[in-house]
């Protein structure tokens, strides 16, 4: 009895993250943990990053956007596929966007890696900039899918092509705070909303994850990538 008031007190005053504020950091890391919160989800989206670099097959001289990069570590791995591509990156969290600066200074100052703390409703990019645009477990936050897909086609060249990777809903109904996140799709319903603003051409890969732990819940992690192409 006298630990489970203790851990009821902890979870009061934000010793113990409850699943509220871990959903919260997920969605947008701030303040004091916004850099451990980075870490977990490198851990968490490795074997992601790991195929999207693949499925992207990567071209000399292309330009390619990361929307919700979050701590920047992954953009090495871009660069060890591919040295000559250009590539930016934007996410709405200012801690993250601070420190993915810090860590991929060397990118920056060559003029290989451009970084913007920004909404992925509104970029600061011309339109028709960029080849190819990816995502990794970043559709659920969306308040509006559909402004963010717009921004996104006006941004993407004609010929280019979106991939957005995420788990998939059953998965995610598993973990307790993802009952936060409004936004969980199954695979066809995202393929609709694609349809709806205007990309075309859309392939689905399904991608089998291992078992992992987080937060203390052992889940079977399965994920989709769609690749969806603006004409």
């Amino acid at each position: 009895m006298k630990q489970n008031l203790l851990k009821k007190m902890l979870l009061w005053v934000g010793l113990i993250p409850n699943s509220r504020f871990i959903a919260k950091q997920l969605t947008q890391p701030f303040g004091s943990k916004a850099e451990k919160f980075g870490k977990l989800m490198n851990k968490a989206n490795d074997k992601l990053y790991k195929n999207i670099i693949d499925i992207l097959e990567i071209k000399d001289g292309e330009e390619i956007l990361e929307i919700g990069f979050a701590n920047g570590r992954f953009f090495e791995k871009l660069f060890k596929k591919n040295k000559n591509i250009k590539v930016s990156g934007v996410d709405y969290s200012e801690p993250m966007v601070k420190i993915a600066r810090e860590y991929n200074e060397d990118l920056i100052e060559d003029n290989k890696l451009d970084l913007y703390y920004c909404s992925s409703n509104a970029m600061p990019f011309e339109s028709k900039k960029f080849d190819k645009i990816f995502c990794i477990n970043l559709i659920y936050f969306w308040e509006n899918a559909e402004e963010n897909l717009q921004e996104i086609f006006r941004v993407l060249k004609p010929g280019g092509k979106f991939y957005a990777c995420f788990r998939l809903k059953d998965c995610l109904n598993k973990l307790p705070y993802t009952r936060y996140w409004t936004n969980l799709y199954e695979v066809d319903d995202w393929i609709s909303i694609l349809e709806k603003n205007n990309f075309t051409d859309i392939n689905k890969i399904i991608i089998n994850e291992h078992q992992v732990e987080m937060m203390g819940h052992k889940v079977q992690l399965k994920s989709c990538c769609t690749i969806a192409e603006r004409v």
